[in-house]
């Protein structure tokens, strides 16, 4: 049995609409073959065997426990249950409809970065058995060219030796970066907007050339996450003039450089706040996104994101004394409660997918995760010579979003809206 550590506010902060889970989409050029995915998907589960894990509780706290039961594909547009019967226990799980393949799995087992790994894997077996048996890995990991020392390397845990001492972090007052980068203000929050409704959570997928937004980019000193988060911001000011509130972006961060382990298979993810006030409206475009590029290198320096982790172990340590899994909830509960309001919404951007030789059979690729904290995300993924942008809120009117393609439109960004609907989110089951 393994225990959880870092990702303990998943396991316990599960429940109702905060369902911690997330997902990625393919579309992929042709229809899917089923019995194809399977074998796919039983290849990469053999390659990533720390991820053919189930929950078990024993009343005190959770653990992770290999699960022996047949990983099964669904033939379904909708997921099943994580954790559930239908899942056989799985964390993860694979289902398609169509032409789009669904990998979706819960956060408390791995973030985006980590199933996007995995799904390299699965799409590579898929594609080498569906098109072509000379397909080039490239630097996908497949089952063979893996070491048994990889291997070790991703199940690796550095938060046991973080927690047990052997691994020494630094601490707030060993850093030079000591500055605070959110605001002591609430953020404004969109959800206590009288001109949305909350019917039925949306999606909108629009998708950006590559090549366009990389040279509006560099022409503005900006990164694709720092230029969406900007044009949003802009677009939520737009059509609030006389807020007075700070619009704050919740910027994901990887962990993994800090922990200096990159094949690290967990949840390890942190937050830059980046926001949008009185000091920068003022300001040029370029100008605003130089600022949000210096605030989000600040908040991404190792040492400082290592002196967070260090103080969470007091948290860490916490949770693990409560002896009840009920307490357990309540702690977290509290602990996540503080950090409402603390963004106007989410953006998170993990960077180029690098599908290879699998490109030519991939059209369209989306991420989607939970947005019941601020109400509002947006995933960026690339692929193919475009950026996808998956735009999830927890209301049903479009008001946000096309004031979003306004700010496109007015930098002279093209675009092409691929698709809207409701929005599904995998639920999960915890015993």
């Amino acid at each position: 049995m393994e225990p959880i550590i870092c990702e303990q506010m998943y396991f316990y902060h599960a429940s109702g609409k905060c369902k911690n889970t997330c997902s990625l989409v393919f579309r992929m050029k042709d229809s899917v073959n089923g019995q194809i995915l399977q074998r796919a998907a039983t290849l990469a589960m053999k390659r990533f065997p720390y991820y053919a894990v189930c929950c078990i509780s024993d009343g005190k706290q959770y653990y992770l426990k290999s699960n022996d039961e047949v990983f099964v594909v669904r033939h379904a547009e909708k997921p099943v249950n994580l954790g559930g019967k239908e899942a056989h226990g799985y964390l993860l799980a694979i289902n398609y409809w169509e032409n789009k393949i669904y990998v979706n799995a819960f956060h408390g087992l791995t973030d985006g970065k980590g199933l996007l790994e995995f799904s390299r894997t699965l799409l590579y077996y898929y594609c080498l058995e569906r098109y072509d048996s000379a397909i080039d890995p490239g630097d996908i990991r497949t089952n063979e060219n893996v070491t048994e020392e990889g291997l070790n390397q991703e199940r690796y845990n550095p938060y046991v030796d973080i927690m047990n001492g052997k691994i020494q972090l630094p601490t707030e007052d060993d850093i030079l970066i000591k500055t605070k980068l959110n605001t002591a203000q609430p953020a404004f929050n969109i959800l206590n907007d009288p001109r949305v409704t909350f019917s039925k959570p949306m999606y909108y997928n629009l998708c950006i050339p590559e090549k366009e937004l990389m040279q509006y980019c560099h022409l503005q000193d900006g990164t694709p996450g720092v230029v969406i988060s900007l044009l949003m911001s802009r677009a939520v000011d737009r059509l609030n003039p006389d807020n007075e509130l700070p619009i704050i972006t919740g910027m994901a961060i990887s962990l993994r450089p800090a922990l200096n382990q990159p094949l690290y298979k967990g949840s390890a993810l942190a937050i830059a706040y980046l926001p949008y006030g009185k000091s920068i409206k003022g300001k040029s475009f370029d100008m605003q996104a130089t600022i949000y590029r210096g605030r989000l290198i600040l908040a991404s320096d190792n040492e400082r994101l290592q002196a967070g982790i260090n103080s969470s172990r007091q948290l860490y340590s916490a949770v693990n004394n409560i002896p009840t899994i009920e307490g357990k909830k309540q702690m977290i509960f509290q602990v996540v409660n503080r950090y409402h309001n603390t963004s106007t919404f989410q953006v998170s951007y993990m960077g180029r997918s690098n599908f290879g030789s699998l490109s030519p059979y991939i059209e369209e690729v989306k991420a989607v995760n939970d947005t019941v904290s601020t109400g509002l995300t947006i995933e960026i993924m690339e692929a193919n010579g475009y950026f996808f942008l998956e735009f999830s809120q927890e209301w049903t009117e479009d008001l946000y979003f096309n004031a979003f393609c306004q700010e496109l439109a007015d930098q002279g960004i093209s675009y092409k809206i691929l698709d809207r609907g409701e929005q599904i989110i995998p639920d999960i089951e915890l015993p």
